[in-house]
């Protein structure tokens, strides 16, 4: 009996230990799914609802802008064209702006509530800091291509003008808005490929956890911008090595 009782209770051990081990990794990972799935279903409403609100209300601007250009047009016909334009704009700019809003406002609340609850350590990085700087990059871009399309109607509008001076004004007004856009163009793409290397640099450095607990495949990664100039091409290159 007491033999038959000492194998018994190695047995109950071990197989609640394997009971136990099996199903703990299960629940983490599973968990984890869940956190990154989501996440990034999170990220990329924050995303494009920066790109929706920079050319929303940057379509407002416009519409405001060319009603005043409305009233020194050569003809009333012409202005009468260029307000039903900047009606246009100014719906299309408050229903864009309006889904931006909401996108971005349902991505980042779930975004923080899911890395308080599921992320690692570093989780409000992502969530605080580079994610909305990524929805930022995407605003400042978006904006910048209206404004560089505003450059070319406003060149347009020029000969809808009825006098010299506006017609110059139209083309002052025009090299502006297109310095404008290519500034803001420039801007946000320095500050997506900033985050792109933050969140690449991240993903590759970020330690693999294994069933047992034990981590391991930690990396370091150097990355660089360097110039990329070739014939026809001039720009940024990224280098990345480990």
């Amino acid at each position: 009996m007491d033999a038959a009782g000492s194998d018994a209770g190695p047995e109950t051990a071990d197989g609640g230990g394997a009971e136990e081990s099996a199903t703990e990794p299960y629940v983490l990972d599973e968990q984890s799914g869940y956190y990154w799935t989501f996440s990034f279903v999170a990220t990329l409403g924050e995303i494009f609802g920066g790109v929706m609100l920079g050319a929303g209300i940057t379509g407002l601007v416009d519409a405001y802008d060319r009603r005043s250009v409305a009233a020194h047009a050569e003809t009333p016909e012409d202005g009468d064209g260029i307000r039903g334009t900047a009606d246009g704009l100014e719906l299309t700019g408050w229903l864009i702006s309006s889904f931006g809003v909401l996108t971005f406002g349902l991505g980042l609340p779930l975004d923080l509530v899911l890395g308080s609850e599921f992320g690692d350590d570093d989780w409000w990085v992502r969530a605080c800091i580079t994610t909305p700087l990524a929805a930022a990059a995407g605003a400042l871009i978006s904006a910048g291509v209206v404004q560089v399309y505003r450059a070319n109607d406003y060149r347009a509008l020029a000969l809808q003008m009825g006098t010299a001076a506006e017609r110059e004004a139209r083309r002052a007004d025009a090299t502006d808005f297109e310095i404008m856009g290519w500034s803001f163009i420039g801007a946000g793409a320095a500050t997506a490929v900033a985050v792109t290397a933050y969140w690449v640099w991240d993903w590759i450095d970020a330690d693999v956890v294994e069933g047992d607990g034990e981590e391991e495949g930690s990396s370091d990664v150097a990355v660089a911008l360097v110039p990329a100039v070739g014939p026809g091409m001039q720009g940024l290159g990224l280098i990345m090595s480990w």
